[in-house]
């Protein structure tokens, strides 16, 4: 085969997202090369700047400076900040509901009489749910990031938030509220589990109460293009993994760079690709451990982000984020906002990123970008007329394998996903609830196994932890 070669490397890291690159930051004191198969790292973390403004493309929230990710931004000397004003926002009907306290929403959204019984029914049901979780929480104590996650999966765990809400009985402007909120994850009211829609609107509620949300200055796609900055030539671009196989106690990784095939030998390999990929090119995984990594559900989204060029304040100006109902996207973030800082006076222009998850991103996934900006810029333009005249720019990203939500029965996939073998490991969001941070923590720990088992095998002592 063209390009083979002997050489033994460390730890292959297959995959070139926040999980690879983590995984290969963790090692890098190892001989260590992460494979892309793109021409740019980062996955889902992707951004372009447009100063002082950037374009946002997918993941973008940041975790606090106390987390792993925080911790490893300040490493790279990378500048977060926290969102202002109001976090979160309703756009329903003509009318912009700021955040507040969850029992007035029915009192002050623009509904019917029959839709604000429907609300105050089924919001019931919410709040309680919310309270069960959050007593189980606590119950839990200091409990590991593992241990967090299995109960997160687990809590309403085998019901569809379908099931759990009766879907059929909610009044139809109830209906679109509910399905703005599970697209946002990707999916639909029937293939989440209850548990994780749950997980996600008290996630919205502590987001519209608190400070603890922030983005990376810059865009977010700065975090993953310094980490590959700082690994140097332990990444590679463009090189497509094709097979991840055993081969006389290592681990045989093909794959295709440049038109050429080539193959690496490995003492160990992490694969931080989709689940779907991860089984699908590593025939040496356990059978169940590829079965539960082929059973993880992932749903699309589309965004198209906008620059502007106002040159006034705006209405969003005070904004984060905008859950849209009754439209055809279902998500507005000001970009921004987390440069609106009254101390420094009001810089001209903006970003704004308008999303559509799940049965929202399917129409849009094959059109044309003119068709897809014009739709949305129609309906965006409904909700803030003063857009009108301002868009300088447009871009659409589309994710077909966007997020990996949480769907019922998916707890059940945890002990084969979480299992370890003694040459290979995995990395990613899906392993829980997805976030940059879930990403990050799953790249540690399997380099915390990798740095484990390179050690057994040369016979070296453990560190006492």
């Amino acid at each position: 085969m063209a390009g083979e070669t002997e050489t033994v490397r460390d730890v292959v890291v297959v995959g070139g997202g926040v999980a690879g690159l983590v995984t290969a930051w963790e090692l890098r004191d190892r001989d260590v090369v992460v494979l892309e198969a793109s021409d740019r790292f980062g996955g889902r973390l992707k951004s372009s700047p447009r100063d002082p403004y950037w374009l946002n493309f997918g993941a973008h929230l940041f975790p606090p400076a106390e987390s792993t990710t925080g911790r490893l931004v300040a490493q790279l000397g990378l500048e977060t900040a926290p969102f202002r004003g109001t976090p979160y926002a309703i756009a329903m009907r003509g009318r912009v509901i700021p955040a507040m306290p969850e029992w007035r929403y029915p009192l002050q959204m623009p509904l019917s009489p029959a839709a604000r019984l429907s609300l105050i029914r089924s919001g019931l049901k919410l709040v309680g749910a919310e309270r069960q979780a959050e007593k189980e929480r606590k119950a839990l104590g200091g409990a590991s990031p593992e241990a967090e996650r299995l109960r997160i999966l687990r809590f309403m765990g085998d019901e569809s938030f379908a099931d759990f809400i009766d879907e059929g009985s909610l009044h139809p402007e109830v209906d679109a509220l509910f399905r703005a909120v599970a697209n946002r994850l990707t999916g639909t009211m029937r293939q989440l589990s209850a548990g994780g829609f749950v997980t996600h609107y008290a996630g919205a509620n502590k987001g519209a109460k608190s400070t603890w949300l922030t983005g990376l200055v810059g865009g977010s796609g700065r975090f993953p293009a310094a980490l590959a900055e700082a690994l140097g030539a332990r990444v590679q671009s463009g090189a497509e993994v094709t097979s991840v196989t055993e081969e006389s106690g290592l681990v045989r990784v093909a794959f295709t760079r440049g038109g050429e095939q080539t193959l690496l030998l490995a003492r160990h390999v992490v694969l931080a690709t989709t689940a779907g990929t991860a089984a699908r090119i590593a025939p040496v995984l356990a059978p169940e451990t590829r079965s539960a990594l082929e059973a993880v559900q992932y749903g699309p989204y589309v965004v198209v982000s906008l620059l502007t060029g106002e040159r006034r304040a705006m209405p969003w100006d005070d904004l984060y984020a905008v859950l849209v109902v009754g439209k055809r996207f279902n998500i507005l973030m000001n970009q921004a906002n987390l440069l609106r800082d009254p101390a420094r006076g009001r810089e001209p222009g903006g970003s704004l990123m308008l999303y559509a998850g799940g049965e929202f991103a399917q129409p849009f996934l094959g059109q044309p970008d003119e068709q897809v900006v014009q739709t949305f810029l129609d309906d965006v333009t409904t909700i803030f007329p003063d857009l009108r005249g301002i868009v300088r720019e447009a871009v659409v990203q589309r994710w077909h394998e966007g997020v990996p939500y949480i769907s019922p029965g998916r707890h059940r996939l945890q002990e084969a996903l979480e299992r370890r073998q003694a040459r290979v490991s995995l990395a990613g969001d899906y392993f829980g609830y997805p976030s940059i941070e879930e990403s990050a923590l799953s790249a540690v720990h399997a380099a915390r196994h990798a740095r484990a088992t390179l050690r057994a095998a040369a016979g070296e002592p453990q560190p006492v932890s």
